[in-house]
């Protein structure tokens, strides 16, 4: 079974920055690699509901469906997926934001799972986040 790595922390931190640097060691070292986003599947549900990808927008939906599918629906949405990669050796979960993800990742993958939190002086995460030039 893979080793799988969970990312949290506040937006423009640098996760994708460590996710980058994951993926290049496991180049290196001949790993398979595999990304998942918890984020990507609030824009999938987002966009399944016919609304703009606008930060109000995500963050109300993503709220709606953990009030209804529960705290850890992402988690569960993601790992279904990544569970499917048979060839991946570490795989990288992105942007899990809310404590029931966490503990689903956890109680799931057990000992498997790591959660690293990523965190920028606030003056770089600003530069990043304009630099993106999302909604």
């Amino acid at each position: 079974m893979a080793v799988f790595i969970g990312l949290t922390g506040t937006f423009g931190s640098g996760k994708g920055v460590f996710s980058e640097l994951v993926k290049k060691w496991c180049r290196e070292k001949r790993r398979a690699f595999a990304f998942f986003s918890l984020s990507n599947e609030v824009r999938e549900e987002c966009a399944k509901q016919g609304k703009t990808l606008e930060r109000a927008n995500l963050r109300a939906v993503a709220n709606a469906t953990r009030r209804i599918e529960g705290a850890g629906v992402f988690a569960k949405r993601v790992l279904q997926k990544a569970l499917k990669e048979k060839k991946a050796q570490v795989i990288v979960i992105d942007s899990v934001r809310a404590l029931g993800e966490a503990e689903e990742l956890r109680n799931a993958l057990g000992d498997k799972f790591v959660l690293v939190a990523v965190d920028a002086p606030i003056e770089a995460r600003f530069e990043r986040v304009k630099e993106r030039a999302r909604a």
